[in-house]
């Protein structure tokens, strides 16, 4: 009889466990892509071999170009305090968002670094940008920006990295590789601090109302757990030292800029970035988390911008 009320019982809480999930689940992520969303986002869309890509190039065709990666959180709105500057001082820029973030599409398959690679090569294949440029990156888009200039030297003017992840590689506890397991996890667990985590990772959160208003809508549509998993298995994964000083081999201006108080890829990691790349400029910013071109854009626009002019 005991026997036959602790199965029971386990079975109640599985189930009671299962259900819990659907319901919150579908709370977390009650918002579908549709034409008002796309629409609501501004900006463009283009069709890749694997989705479409949302994107927005502004300024006159005769102004150098700059490319904006963004990183793992928001999507390109990751730049807004930046763009104004950048076609004020003369440049044509260019921002988009990477595979499942932001705006364009949710692709079924692993989130890597070299899923994010190819997006980026087919997307200027697909606008037919021929002109070298300049590229600059945030977070785990310094990690795309890196790859790329040292597969395709030839096509990079200057390089810019902001809080590059990479270095000290997240290491995914087995639980998040165990697929029933994960999910339970990233929905009771990990979705809902999710946003306060993302706000803390600037030094003074409650500067950004906007951000986090932006960053709960995008996290409420449906798959982000998903892909933010699958992003910490197959890209943040990734120890990126070999590209490191590979772009200390080549013949590139690269500047570096970090944020004294970065609490998610602290500024001592700068080290290797130093000891790596000969000449590097590098700016670190006072009073500023993982982001610090959207937090202290008043001190990191002018200084990309000299550098970019020199």
């Amino acid at each position: 009889m005991m026997k036959q009320i602790i199965v029971f019982v386990t079975l109640f809480l599985i189930l009671g466990t299962l259900i819990a999930y659907f319901i919150i689940d579908k709370k977390q992520e009650p918002l579908d892509f549709n034409k008002d969303i796309r629409e609501a986002a501004g900006g463009k869309f283009i069709q890749l071999s694997k989705g479409l890509v949302h994107y927005e190039i502004i300024g006159s065709d005769d102004k150098p170009l700059i490319i904006l990666v963004g990183g793992g959180g928001l999507g390109y709105n990751i730049w807004d305090p930046n763009i104004d500057k950048f076609i004020q001082s003369g440049f044509r820029v260019l921002r988009y968002d990477h595979y499942g973030r932001g705006y364009s599409d949710k692709v079924n398959e692993d989130y890597s670094l070299d899923l994010y690679y190819g997006q980026f090569k087919e997307f200027l294949d697909a606008l037919e940008i021929q002109e070298p440029f300049h590229l600059a990156g945030v977070s785990m888009g310094a990690m795309v920006a890196m790859k790329y200039t040292v597969e395709n030297q030839n096509k990079i003017l200057k390089l810019i990295l902001i809080d590059p992840a990479g270095i000290h590689p997240f290491r995914a506890p087995f639980v998040l590789k165990v697929p029933v397991v994960s999910h339970l996890l990233m929905t009771f667990y990990w979705r809902p601090k999710a946003i306060q985590s993302q706000i803390e990772e600037f030094y003074k959160p409650e500067k950004f109302p906007e951000y986090r208003k932006e960053l709960e809508k995008q996290i409420s549509l449906k798959g982000y757990k998903k892909v933010q998993k699958s992003i910490w298995l197959n890209t943040l994964s990734i120890d990126m030292t070999d590209y490191i000083k590979q772009l200390g081999q080549l013949d590139k201006e690269i500047m570096l800029v970090w944020g004294k108080q970065d609490t998610r890829t602290r500024i001592e990691s700068s080290k290797l970035y130093l000891e790596s790349i000969k000449d590097i400029v590098f700016l670190p910013v006072d009073k500023a988390g993982h982001l610090s071109n959207y937090e202290r854009p008043e001190i990191v626009n002018p200084a990309v911008i000299r550098f970019l002019k020199r």
